[in-house]
Formats: structure tokens, C-alpha cells, sequence
């Protein structure tokens, strides 16, 4: 009897040691997932600390509307407004507001004259630089043929690339009826714009007399701001995306609008089940009659698809021979894919064409905006061609 007691207290010890045993064991495990769990989220905010900034900087009074519409979009885009005027900087919307030339202007502006507006941005170069400084990936939008936009954004420019930042410029030109005097200032600024950007979005205001004359102003307007937030959308979403099943990452990026000349930038968006995906998908990201480009002499491209788990290999690299079809097979296309569930009833695609020879580039490598206003849109009306003659 006492030996079955005994038998009995050794098996309840030897479960107790057993319990014990398991405690500590799924204490240290917890522990240990705890520890996993921080160096994960250690890595992942280094990771965050890591991703390249996104300055845009919105110059003289087109500028500031183009970063007042697009300031709160994006979490990790910054918006700069940049003005010579005072009163036209503190209407602007945007993280934050620098004041040019405070000693030359007083904040009245530059008068439309290039000159001040560049003589301006040198007062300033200590603020522009510190600004610039915390950016990696800096936007530069603005309107040419006046004042500000036109002679500081090309300063800016330079200071940027000096400092081995990537410079994307988003420049609108004048209107034809705006005369001579704003297409020879828009002359003079797009020349050093196009020296000191590693590429170039350039819209022509003219062409939206050809797709919505007769859109309200700010409807108009609102398009030539859609280029510029599609290409920031774009561009943020290819350098941020850390879920993709073939990769594109920022090196990528900066390769691609390091190769000079012109850039498209569009998003297409199409219902999975289009038929003939790769055109059709193609096609709505680069078409926009705004640009008027010439997509095929594109030196290179990148572009990142988005799909849906049913999105097949096949299907995915006829998107890229669209691609290659459209610039050449020799061109280099770097690509990347996405594959999320918000995606499986569209595709969508980021593609940035780099390289482009613009039309306002003569034979001579020369700008020269006449190449895309006939003569007669630019000619000037004297007040004595009122006056009948004798």
C-alpha cells in the first residue's frame, strides 16, 4: 500500500516538474518572439528612415497653385512654396513657405523680370540649401515667362543638382496670345532648367485650348496639376512599396530620370478582364494630349504592374512587350509587380518613359519654343494696327 502511495507522489512530482518545465519553456518562447518582434520593427523603422524624401517645390504664382492642390495627398511627399510676393506665398497651402529676396523685393514680387527673380533665389541661397538638404527626390513645378518661376526655378535647380540631388522639373509655357516678351523669358529660363534637371515634364498651355477650351479656368488648370500629381503618385508608390513580388526600388528610379531629355509619367487603369491587356493597359498611362511627347523615342522605361492574385506570368510580360513594342527592343525596360487583393478586379500600371527628345529641341540642341506655336499664335498686336490708315 505504501509503495502505491509512493508510486503515486513520484508520477504527481513528475507532472509538476513537467508543468514547470513547459512554463519557463513558453515564457522563453514568448520572450524570444518578443525580441523577434522588436528586431523586426527595429529593421522596419530603419527601414522607414531609410526610404529617399520627396520634395516638391512649388516656384512663383503657378507654383504655389500647383503645391496648394497637392499638399496633404501624400504622406510622405513635402510641399515647399517658393515666391518673391508676400501676400501670393501666404495664400498658398503647403508645409511650409519661403520668402525670396525679403531685401531685394520687400515681398512684392519680381515685376516679371527673369532677372529679379534670379537674383532673388541668390539672396535666399542659404535657406533654399538648408531645405534642400533634407530631400532626396526634389520636384521643381512652376510657370514659365514671368518673374519668380522663371528666373528662380532654374537657381534652385542648380543648387539642387550641385548637391547630387535628382531634380525632376514640371514647367508649364505661356500661352501663345501671351506675346513675345513671356515666350523669349520662358526661352530664357527653360535653356537653364534644362541644363540643371536631370529630366523634364514640360506642358505647353496652349494644347488645353485643343483638349478643354472651353473648361472653366480652374477646371483647366486643375489637368496641367493631374500631370505632376500623377507622376508623384507614381514615383512614391514605386519607392515605398516593400510587398512586391519582382522589385523596383529607388536606384531604379534615379537611373531612369538620370537619362536626360524629356519624361512621361502616367498611371493606366483598366478592368481585369480587357481583352488585350497590354495595350489597352499601355495606352491609358501614356496617352495624354497635354504632353503631346513622343513616347517611341524614349531611351529607356520603368514600369511596376499591379494585379490581382489571378494575374498570370504570361499575362505580366505582355504588359512589358508593350512596353518594348512602343520604345524598341533595344531600349532597357526595368519592371516590377504587385500582386495585392485590392487588385483582382483591375490592373493598374505605373510607367515612366525617360530619354524623350523633346519637339521644342532644334536640329542645333537648341530650345526653341516657335517649333510648337505657329508664328502667327505668337505674333504681337501693336495698338497703331487699330488705327486706320490714311
Amino acid at each position: 500500500m505504501e509503495n502505491s502511495e509512493d508510486l503515486d507522489q513520484v508520477l504527481k512530482d513528475l507532472d509538476l516538474i513537467e508543468q514547470r518545465v513547459n512554463q519557463k519553456r513558453d515564457k522563453r518562447g514568448k520572450q524570444e518572439m518578443k525580441k523577434g518582434d522588436k528586431k523586426r520593427e527595429d529593421i522596419k523603422e530603419w527601414l522607414e528612415s531609410k526610404l529617399p524624401k520627396i520634395q516638391v517645390f512649388g516656384v512663383g504664382g503657378a507654383g504655389n497653385n500647383t503645391v496648394t492642390n497637392l499638399n496633404g495627398k501624400h504622406e510622405r511627399v513635402e510641399t515647399i512654396a517658393v515666391n518673391t510676393d508676400a501676400h501670393q506665398l501666404l495664400s498658398s497651402n503647403a508645409d511650409e513657405l519661403l520668402l525670396l529676396g525679403k531685401d531685394l523685393c520687400n515681398g512684392h514680387g519680381a515685376g516679371n523680370r527673369p532677372e529679379i527673380g534670379e537674383k532673388a533665389a541668390k539672396e535666399s541661397t542659404d535657406d533654399l540649401k538648408a531645405k534642400l538638404n533634407e530631400g532626396d527626390l526634389i520636384f521643381l513645378t512652376c510657370g514659365l515667362g514671368g518673374g519668380t518661376g522663371t528666373g528662380a526655378t532654374p537657381y534652385i535647380a542648380e543648387i539642387a543638382n550641385r548637391m547630387d540631388k535628382t531634380v525632376v522639373s514640371v514647367c508649364t509655357l505661356p500661352f501663345a496670345k501671351e506675346g513675345k516678351t513671356k515666350m523669349r523669358n520662358a526661352e530664357w529660363g527653360l535653356k537653364r532648367i534644362l541644363e540643371f534637371s536631370d529630366t523634364k515634364i514640360i506642358v505647353p498651355n496652349e494644347n488645353l485650348l485643343n483638349v478643354a477650351p472651353n473648361a472653366g479656368i480652374m477646371q483647366a488648370f486643375q489637368l496641367v496639376d493631374d500631370i505632376l500629381v500623377k507622376a508623384i503618385t507614381g514615383i512614391s508608390d514605386l519607392i515605398t512599396d516593400t510587398n512586391s513580388v519582382i522589385n523596383v526600388d529607388y536606384e531604379d528610379v534615379r537611373k531612369t530620370l538620370s537619362s536626360g531629355g524629356t519624361c512621361l509619367i502616367g498611371i493606366g487603369e483598366i478592368p481585369s478582364g480587357t481583352k488585350d491587356k497590354g495595350r489597352a493597359l499601355i495606352k491609358d498611362a501614356i496617352e495624354n494630349p497635354l504632353l503631346r511627347t513622343s513616347p517611341e523615342s524614349a531611351k529607356n522605361a520603368l514600369l511596376n504592374i499591379y494585379g490581382g492574385n489571378s494575374l498570370s506570368l504570361r499575362e505580366a510580360t505582355d504588359i512589358v512587350g508593350s512596353i518594348s513594342e512602343l520604345i524598341g527592343e533595344e531600349k532597357e525596360i526595368i519592371w516590377g509587380l504587385t500582386v495585392r487583393e485590392e487588385f483582382s478586379d483591375v490592373l493598374r500600371a505605373v510607367v515612366m518613359l525617360s530619354g524623350i527628345r523633346p519637339k521644342f529641341i532644334n536640329g542645333e540642341g537648341k530650345v526653341e519654343l516657335s517649333t510648337i506655336y505657329s508664328l502667327e499664335e505668337m505674333r504681337e498686336e501693336s495698338p497703331f494696327d487699330k488705327i486706320p490708315r490714311i
